[in-house]
């Protein structure tokens, strides 16, 4: 909730935040405080396929990307 307050006091937008939401959805728990956007990631966790959210992100005009979270790329697979 504080990464999602913090970004909005960035950009002033909700649309212009994106959540990558490795954890079973939780961001959904924090909706009520704006339309931001959530980029659900499933296994395998790796390196690759952050880059690829990222990207994604940043292609849609995004300007506050918050992962939740990136300890699943180090600990393996899923």
């Amino acid at each position: 909730m504080s990464a999602l307050l913090i970004a909005f006091g960035l950009v002033g937008d909700w649309t212009k935040i994106a959540v990558i939401d490795t954890e079973n959805r939780s961001s959904e728990l924090y909706s009520h405080l704006g339309n931001f956007q959530v980029l659900h990631l499933t296994p395998p966790f790796t390196p690759e396929r952050y880059i690829e959210a990222i990207n994604l992100c940043e292609q849609s005009g995004i300007e506050v990307i918050i992962a939740d979270s990136t300890s699943h790329e180090w600990s393996g697979q899923g």
